[in-house]
This record gives C-alpha cells, structure tokens and sequence, in this order.
C-alpha cells in the first residue's frame, strides 16, 4: 500500500526546500558575482581577473608554480576568480629565457599585463654583408647604410637582407658619418655633411644633386607635399629647395639667422643665435607672408638643438648644459615651456606620442603626459646603470629598451617591477650601431664579430 505523507510532513518538507532556497541562493549569487572565501584572511573577499598577453603564443605559464584554470586564446591568458593578492607569473618556452613577472590582483578588477616577451637564449648572429659601415637607418622597409673612404662617402639603400643594394658615391668625406635624412615617401634622400657640405641623392634617377658646398647646418623635409621641399639653414638664412627639371633653391630670407631647424603638424620652426641682448627665440615660419613670428623666447645658452617631436610637443635640447626642455605647440592655448631634467643625452616617444623616455650614458628616466587633466609632466628613473650605455632603442611593442653595453645587445624591462630585469643578449668583439628590422623580429647590427666586419642579424624572435 502506497505510504502518504502526514499534511504536517509535508509542511516541513517544503520548509525545509524553501528554507536551503533561501540559504543557497544567495550563494549562488554572491558566488557568481565572484565572492570567495579566503582561509589565509579568514574572510570572504570579492576575487579579480587576471589577463596576460605575451609572446611566443606557445609559452608555458604558471601562477604561483602551478597551472592555473584558464582560458587562452592564442598568446592571450584569462585567469579568472583570484582573490586579492601578489602573484608570481613563470612564462617558459622551448628555446627562450624563462620570464618571472609579480603581479597584483585587486577585488572587482581585470589586472591586465601586456606583451611579456620571451627572448631565445644564445640568438646567433647572421652575417649578411661583409664590409666597413659606419651608420645605418631604417625608413620604412628600406636600410639605408654609410660608408666612407679616404676621398669618399658611400651611401646604399637596400632591403633588410641586403638584396640589390642601390649604391651612390659622394665625392666628399669628413672626420664624422654624414647625416642621412629620408624623405617620407622615398624617392629622394638629403644627406648632410659636417663639412657643411649638402647633397641630394634622387633613387629614381640614380642621380647626386650637390646643393650647397659650405655652410649648411641644418635641413628638414616638408612632409606630405606634393612637390619635395627641403628647407635648409645656409650660414644661417632659410633656403628652400625645391626639385623640378632644374632642382633649383629658392632663398627664403635674409633678415634672421637661426641655429637650427625643424617641423612639426607641417609648420617649419627654428631657433634663433643668441642676440645681443641675450635673447634666444623659438619661432615659426609663416609661409604666405614669407616671415617669421615669434612663439616664446628661450632662457640663454649658446647653443639648442631640436631633439625628436611627437604629437604637440617639441622637444628641445640644451647643447651647452644638456637639459631638456618640452613646448607645446598646440592651437587651442598659448605655449608653454617646461624644464624637465638636467643631464639628457637623447629622447624617444612612444605610446603613440604620449609619453617620453629620456636617456644619458647611465640613466633612462620616464616622463608621462596627461592631457586629460592639462599637460603636466611627471618624471621617474627606470633604469640606472654602472657602466656607459649607448644607441638607446625602444623595442617595437614598448616593453623593453635595446641598448649597446660593453659592446652587448642589452635588453632592460620597461615594466614596473622592483628590479628591471637585464639581459646580455648578444656580444660583439666591436659595436657601432644597431636598428629594429622591418619585421619587428629582429635587429639588424653594424659590428665587429670574430674579426670579421659587416651588417648582421641578430633575431628577437624564433624562426617559425
């Protein structure tokens, strides 16, 4: 005979569901929500996520010596419901230098960590043009090399791989490697001497243009023109040269002498000598009324140069005392002039023009621009080193500074760690000077290696 349950024990059966709905569901929710309960705390805290790119896409990764739940899409790791904390993430490939990054993990955040390289361990270098080079530059996918002899310069364009070199000989040579500067756009390319001598190679006829014998020192390109101009600083005065059948210079003025020049959003600017009233002048040249209008004046010294420009900002170096100096330049306010730091040897942008590295033989400092709340520039040593650095590059995805040591390829971390990490990555019996390939996997270094000079390889990544 069927058995039915008393009404009595029913009510408490259904109590009793109702009673774990209300004691459950909360759980399941404050669960779903990412609430854990911590045994080192005691206490239940809400968890974070963790999210790791990095290359290789096949690197091995642990959190805290141990393979954590996840989920990867390719070289991209989301490691979710971790409770608040420091972790230890170890990245581990075949054929690469193992990477250790600390990491924190907040409640109710996505802790997010970009582009952890891996480097392979003893990368060889591939000798790829056997000679004596004295400088190098990459524009676009094209190198461009210096040479010189006794009575003259050699400069060559070729590929990354040195495939079909296109050669031009200068009849000049000087005591240091002539300064190249490429047009954006290829065809033609301004080379500089410091001699004062200038010249013009044209690619597409073969042909070197010598445009002025003495005096020049200074020159830019106007970019995004039709018709190539170059501007250049002749004893002083603005020239333009533009190139037609006759490749002619066309004399700009003569009513102000500058010590040097260079461009930015398409307006020309320069410096003016020390007056004698002890007055140095940043100004711009105004193209319809062919003249010059002052932006600010300088504090005095005896020399500036332009340094790299990026976005709104100029960048200017003091050559005498060697201090930095940032101006803005942008139209919707006045500008403005802020000494950053003494001691500065050189600067790159990055983040696409928001921020600063500034470097000398033994400090690489960072300076971060805040435009949201006014441009304010904050300053902090990344790096300091015990013996001189050189050719200071910036590694293609912005997480690591390439720099020549002891005549080493050195890789420091840019990442906000306690100690930077340091890599001797590659040695050279000599080295003079070294670009990032075109591939971004790879640099291409002039050097001395086993007594055999030339242009090499050095590769940043595993051939695939």
């Amino acid at each position: 005979m069927p058995v039915h349950l008393t009404l009595a024990f029913r009510r408490i059966i259904y109590s009793c569901f109702i009673l774990a709905f209300l004691i459950a569901a909360p759980l399941v929710v404050f669960y779903a929500m990412g609430y854990r309960y911590s045994f080192l705390k005691e206490k239940i805290e809400r968890t974070g996520v963790l999210i790791v790119s990095f290359s290789p896409a096949d690197a091995r990764l642990t959190l805290n010596g141990t393979v954590p739940d996840m989920q990867r899409d390719g070289n991209v790791a989301h490691i979710a419901n971790l409770l608040p904390g420091i972790y230890t993430i170890t990245l581990s490939a075949d054929g690469y230098q193992p990477l250790t990054r600390i990491v924190s993990i907040a409640p109710n955040q996505s802790s997010v960590y970009k582009y952890l390289t891996l480097f392979p361990e003893n990368p060889q270098p591939v000798l790829l043009q056997q000679g004596v080079f004295t400088a190098l530059t990459m524009q676009g996918e094209t190198l461009i090399l210096t040479s010189q002899t006794a009575t003259s310069s050699q400069i060559v364009f070729t590929d990354a791989r040195y495939n079909a070199p296109q050669r031009f000989f200068i009849p000049e040579t000087a005591s240091t490697t002539p300064m190249v500067i490429p047009m954006g756009y290829g065809r033609w390319s301004a080379v500089q001497f410091a001699t004062g001598a200038l010249y013009v190679l044209d690619r597409q006829e073969g042909r070197v243009l010598e445009l002025a014998a003495l005096h020049t020192t200074s020159a830019v390109w106007m970019p995004d023109t039709v018709n190539p101009e170059l501007f250049a600083l002749e004893d002083g005065y603005l020239t333009r040269y533009t190139f037609d059948q006759n490749s002619m210079p066309i004399a700009m003025d003569r009513t102000r002498t500058l010590q040097t020049l260079t461009h930015l959003q398409r307006t020309i600017y320069g410096i003016t000598l020390p007056e004698d009233t002890g007055t140095v002048e940043l100004i711009q040249w105004q193209p319809q009324q062919k003249t010059w209008e002052k932006v600010l004046d300088l504090p005095f010294s005896q020399g500036y140069a332009f340094a790299e420009t990026a976005k709104s900002f100029l960048t200017i170096l003091d050559t005498a005392n060697t201090i930095l100096y940032l101006v803005t330049a942008a139209p919707t306010k006045p500008p403005e002039l802020f000494h950053i730091s003494p001691r500065v040897d050189g600067v790159f942008w990055y983040a696409d023009g928001a921020q600063l590295l500034t470097h000398n033989e033994f400090e690489i400092a960072h300076l971060a621009f805040l435009e949201t709340f006014g441009t304010q520039a904050y300053e902090r040593t990344i790096l300091r080193v015990s013996t001189p650095v050189t050719n200071v590059l910036l590694h293609p995805l912005a997480t690591h500074l390439l720099f020549a040591q002891n005549n080493s390829l050195t890789i420091a971390s840019l990442e906000d760690q306690p100690v930077p990490d340091i890599i001797s990555y590659a040695h050279f019996d000599s080295l003079t000077a070294f670009v990032v390939h075109p591939t971004k996997e790879a640099l291409l270094v002039i050097g001395t290696l086993h007594g055999i000079q030339g242009l090499y390889e050095v590769p940043l990544a595993m051939k695939k």
